[in-house]
């Protein structure tokens, strides 16, 4: 089975995530999405182990509606320290299946800059899907960009429409007191209140 993994801290989830598994499914390049909240996210300076059971439940009301789309435990279980030995473990663990890494080209800059603990390794070993139209990144780098999406097995999707929406912009308008339903469902809403306010 082909199944996409799309890893995030999803702090809060929301729309712009909908609509990049949305793509992806639609794209066919994939048979499933599994949708992956980090336990806890080493590029970030705040403890999400903390509220890693309030993330994992408004993924599950975020992605719902979407088919072929699981919210899956699998980073609370193994409690992996890198994305790297995260999908070593997957790959163990499922040695049959056939996954793609989706990631945004601000994710892929990232790691092409060495800015992912095991850059190279995580360049050479897995597929990846890479989300086009999600930010700056593609044109300041066209020639290094580009040379990893063309390389065998990857694919670019790019957003005709992409949902310029950020988690950091979600959880401002929680503290300032504005509403934002629809970039987050009405019941991912009252978790964001109880997270952020």
């Amino acid at each position: 089975m082909r199944i996409g993994l799309f890893l995030g801290s999803f702090n809060p989830p929301h729309i712009g995530h909908v609509n990049i598994v949305r793509e992806v499914l639609n794209s066919k390049l994939v048979d499933t999405v599994w949708v992956i909240p980090a336990y806890q996210n080493p590029n970030k300076n705040v403890n999400t182990s903390d509220n890693f059971s309030h993330r994992y439940n408004m993924c599950k009301l975020m992605f719902e509606e979407l088919p072929h789309t699981y919210v899956n435990l699998v980073e609370s279980v193994i409690k992996p320290k890198y994305t790297y030995d995260l999908l070593t473990q997957l790959k163990k663990e499922y040695p049959e299946a056939d996954f793609t890494w989706i990631i945004t080209d601000e994710t892929l800059i990232e790691i092409i800059y060495g800015q992912w603990y095991n850059s190279d390794e995580l360049l050479e070993e897995n597929k990846f899907i890479v989300i086009e139209g999600t930010g700056k990144y593609n044109e300041e780098y066209p020639d290094e960009y580009y040379e990893i999406v063309k390389s065998d097995g990857n694919k670019c999707i790019y957003l005709q429409n992409p949902i310029n929406m950020s988690s950091t912009q979600i959880r401002k308008m929680i503290e300032d007191d504005i509403i934002p339903v629809p970039f987050v469902n009405k019941e991912t809403y009252k978790h964001c209140k109880t997270l952020y306010k």
